[in-house]
Parts: structure tokens; C-alpha cells; sequence
């Protein structure tokens, strides 16, 4: 998504070659998704969702990168979804079970913050969808978090698709 809308929005050149890996990566995400199998369902729209909300993010940071102080941007990008997400807690909030909880919380957040201002810095010195296929990266660690922390393995035909989406990305990058 962050490439086709690089390419159309931002007027960013994308090249025959990776068309064809961002076509292999979508393929191998309807592998995961497999439409019409058991895994489908309408609660794949939130995902779905998030990924074009991400996209449009990404695209405007990078645009934003190139006239905009990094500090500056990071600081207004980081109390606005501040906001936002506050605006959720009275639906959501339970109370943590020991301080160890609100330490990994905290640890997220800072990591969190150093990773979107590294990418605002990168996305002054590339276009975006030279940088896109790094952030296939997130699909181990979401694998691998979800290993760590739900002892949930993805099943052979995720693990293909996955497989699929990383060497695309790779290649492109």
C-alpha cells in the first residue's frame, strides 16, 4: 500500500521490478488471508484498515520529511496519537497486575518513540518506497512476539505466505 500510493500521491518512480515484488508480497498475503477459507471473516477488516490508515501515515510522514523539522514532527505526531489513544482508555482500562506490566509498557513506548523518529530521519534521506520493504521486518517480530508471548505458532500455509512477503521485501530493499 505505502508504494502504490507513493507512486500515485507522491509522484515517487517505482520500477517494473518492484511492482513485481510488491505483487509477489500481496500474493503471499492473501496466502494468510486465504479469502473465502476459514481464516476470513469480516473481522479482517480491522487489519485491513489499519494497514491503509499506516500507509496513508507513512506516505504523509515522508512527505512532511523533506521540508519539516524531524524534532518537530515527532513531537506533534507523538501528542496527537497520545490523544487519541487516551480518548479509548475509559472503554478499555483495567488495572495492571504488578509494576513489571507498567515497566514493559513503558519500554514499548520508548522503543516506539526511537523507531518513529529513526524512520522520520530515513525518510528524509530515501523515498518511501525505497524504505517500504524494511518495514516487512515487523512481520517477524509481530511472529515472533506472538510465539514469545500467546505460544501461537502461524500455521504452515502463514508460514509460506510470510516466507513469501519477507524475500519480496527483501529483494526489494
Amino acid at each position: 500500500m505505502i508504494t502504490l500510493l507513493a507512486a500515485t500521491t507522491l509522484k515517487e518512480h517505482v520500477s517494473p521490478l518492484r511492482w513485481t515484488l510488491v505483487a509477489g508480497g500481496f500474493i503471499g498475503t492473501l496466502v494468510i488471508l486465504r479469502p473465502g477459507g476459514g481464516a476470513f471473516s469480516w473481522a479482517i477488516l480491522l487489519p485491513i484498515g489499519l494497514v491503509l490508515t499506516n500507509a496513508w501515515f507513512q506516505v504523509l510522514t515522508s512527505k512532511l520529511a523533506q521540508t519539516e523539522n524531524p524534532l518537530t514532527m515527532h513531537f506533534y505526531t507523538g501528542w496527537v496519537g497520545t490523544l487519541i489513544a487516551s480518548l479509548a482508555l475509559p472503554f478499555v482500562w483495567t488495572a495492571l497486575p504488578s509494576w513489571e506490566w507498567w515497566a514493559l509498557l513503558c519500554l514499548m513506548g520508548f522503543m516506539g518513540t526511537v523507531g518513529h523518529f529513526i524512520l522520520i530521519l530515513a525518510y528524509q534521506r530515501a523515498p518511501a518506497s525505497t524504505l517500504t520493504p524494511y518495514l516487512y521486518a515487523q512481520i517477524a517480530f509481530a511472529m515472533l512476539g506472538g510465539w514469545l508471548i500467546f505460544s501461537h505458532v502461524p500455521d504452515r500455509f502463514s508460514l509460506i505466505g510470510i516466507s513469501m512477503i519477507a524475500v519480496c521485501g527483501a529483494a526489494g530493499a
